[in-house]
């Protein structure tokens, strides 16, 4: 799952922007996920190691992803925008 548009992305990255977009599935408990936008993913996910369960990571041009499950069920998606 990558995000949806190379030309939005950067624009948001720039902004700070919040953007709430609906999935028709994904493998969460909840009707949702949330996508936020971090500083340093890689020092997020060595914080996160014990009670989250990390899904996968990935690296693209328009930035870094993961996929973690918090403990409740709800998918989360950080995402550290290219520097």
């Amino acid at each position: 799952m990558a995000p949806h548009s190379l030309g939005v992305m950067p624009k948001i990255a720039r902004r700070r922007m919040t953007v709430w977009s609906l999935f028709p599935k994904h493998p969460s408990q909840s009707a949702f996920m949330v996508n936020c936008i971090v500083d340093d993913l890689d020092a997020l996910l060595k914080a996160l190691q014990e009670g989250v369960a990390i899904e996968k990571r990935e690296d693209y041009e328009y930035g870094r992803f993961a996929w973690i499950m918090d403990p409740e069920g709800n998918r989360i998606e950080p995402w550290e925008p290219p520097k």
